[in-house]
């Protein structure tokens, strides 16, 4: 196929290919874990499947900035932002290559597939969701002592869903900065730079796309009591806001 032709593949075809690559990593890794491999290396598998593969379909180059402040943190609160579903095989770019690290998410309505949810606790994640107050408090004590006890880096989404408005952040649940109080660690925030509109699903055909991903210094929680959550997070959200604002401008965005 001609590099033109290549160019011309319209976005509902990139799709069904990404879908047919996220299955295939999510049954891959499924087969792993019967087999009986370490919950780090089934990550790592499914990792590498839906990173890069999935971000070239999509047309998405991406560069990490600020890797170190991930890499020599640990144990600590990973929380960035999220706009579309790609975010996911974006992040997994970067968390292929760092250990100890587990993620929480909410698997309701189309991702509560069972193979899905099997899988995902097999490899010591943590689900959590609204509709259901015991899981949700399951997810997060399990949570908590993964941080204390196994010293590891737990990864959510601080919006709790995707955010679709450019160069702009969704309001913070306080969920990821009560754990990170509780346990006693850092925040690491990372930012993705705006998708859109270069990247839009329900465009005919996507358009090249340079993702920036920034990861930003930690925040420290020394100093902040179990009463002072909502200051934290406002602290981690304004320092985020403020490098996606700078991504957008550079894009010609607004952002605040």
């Amino acid at each position: 196929m001609t590099l033109s032709r290549l160019l011309r593949i319209p976005t509902w075809f990139r799709i069904g290919l990404g879908v047919a690559v996220f299955a295939g990593a999510v049954l891959w890794g499924a087969l792993l874990a019967l087999l009986g491999a370490p919950p780090h290396r089934t990550l790592r598998a499914v990792a590498r499947i839906m990173g890069r593969p999935i971000c070239r379909i999509a047309r998405l180059q991406v560069t990490v900035t600020g890797a170190r402040h991930l890499l020599e943190t640990c144990p600590a609160v990973v929380v960035g932002n999220q706009q579309s579903i790609l975010c996911y095989c974006i992040y997994a770019l970067l968390f292929q290559d760092v250990p100890d690290s587990r993620i929480m998410a909410r698997l309701t309505g189309k991702w509560n597939i069972p193979v899905m949810t099997w899988l995902f606790r097999r490899t010591g994640n943590f689900i959590v969701d609204r509709g259901h107050v015991a899981r949700t408090a399951m997810g997060f004590v399990g949570a908590v002592r993964a941080l204390s006890e196994e010293r590891c880096r737990v990864v959510l989404g601080p919006e709790g869903t995707r955010w679709k408005e450019p160069g702009r952040l969704g309001p913070f649940s306080l969920g990821a900065f009560h754990m990170a109080l509780k346990a006693g660690v850092p925040i690491v925030p990372i930012v993705l730079s705006p998708l859109k509109p270069r990247t839009d699903l329900w465009a005919p055909r996507l358009e090249p796309n340079d993702v920036d991903m920034r990861v930003l210094e930690p925040v420290p929680t020394q100093g902040f009591g179990p009463e002072e959550a909502p200051a934290l997070r406002d602290e981690v959200r304004r320092r985020m806001q403020q490098a996606l604002t700078e991504m957008a401008a550079a894009r010609g965005l607004e952002g605040r």
